[in-house]
């Protein structure tokens, strides 16, 4: 009975350590490299991410240099102030406005074709947008060229229901008539 019990016993620590193994190798070596990228987006803070300051100091020149560890150069444009346009993390939530907690992006599983890739990012309630990245894999590593974001993750993107409004989208990289108001403001 005791050869029963252990024989049992092994097997089962076999089958849940194979099943761990199944769990971490379900995603390419590719996928793990975008989803660690996302990851890594959405924890640059605030203060660096929108107000450009490193070690408290407002440092426009380091913001754009700094972003390029996850956007692609020719996306990156500079503001007047010198600091870059970038695109929308939390697409119901002003981030240049101080919030305790924001919201927990699920990123999705990304798809990969060759050296380009996509990956969607959701957010649940209260903030109910979705944020689709494109990707492009270069000498660096796996960078963000263009971006698409909405309020309204419930309504399917290619909606045709003329019930349903038209999903504002906000695209980036920023268009040049963005680019040029922010220079040459009426």
């Amino acid at each position: 009975m005791k050869i029963v019990l252990r024989l049992f016993f092994y097997g089962f620590i076999f089958l849940s350590l194979t099943s761990r193994a199944e769990v971490s190798s379900r995603f390419s070596q590719d996928q793990q490299e975008l989803i660690k990228l996302v990851q890594q987006f959405y924890g640059i803070t605030r203060a660096i991410y929108v107000g450009a300051e490193f070690n408290n100091e407002f440092k426009p020149k380091n913001h754009c240099p700094f972003m390029e560890r996850f956007i692609v150069k020719e996306s990156l444009f500079k503001s007047a102030q010198g600091d870059c346009f970038l695109p929308l993390r939390y697409p119901t939530i002003d981030e240049g406005a101080y919030l305790p907690d924001y919201p927990t992006p699920q990123i999705q599983i990304p798809v990969v074709k060759g050296n380009l890739a996509e990956v969607l990012v959701l957010f649940k309630k209260p903030d109910t947008g979705r944020v689709r990245y494109y990707l492009k894999k270069t000498q660096q590593g796996w960078r963000i060229y263009k971006a698409r974001s909405d309020e309204r993750a419930y309504v399917p993107e290619n909606n045709t229901d003329p019930e349903i409004d038209e999903i504002p989208f906000t695209d980036f990289p920023p268009s040049a008539d963005e680019i040029e108001r922010e220079y040459h403001p009426k």
